[in-house]
């Protein structure tokens, strides 16, 4: 299992998203949000090693969040 995590400082962080990651890929959606920081928390401590090989962020249109 997963969390996902985003901040603006670093310091206050606030959970978007979480999952249990099964399979050779995961992909975890949330809402926009302003961010500066994304931390991703494995929370589990099964035999599965995991690995990010890609990971896509997005910037939300201007004028939205």
């Amino acid at each position: 299992a997963y969390t996902v995590a985003v901040s603006t400082d670093g310091q206050a962080w606030t959970d978007v998203a979480h999952g249990a990651g099964a399979g050779d890929a995961t992909v975890a959606s949330f809402a926009p949000t302003r961010a500066k920081f994304v931390r991703l928390t494995l929370t589990t401590s099964d035999a599965s090693v995991w690995t990010i090989r890609n990971l896509r962020l997005y910037a939300s249109r201007a004028g939205t969040q």
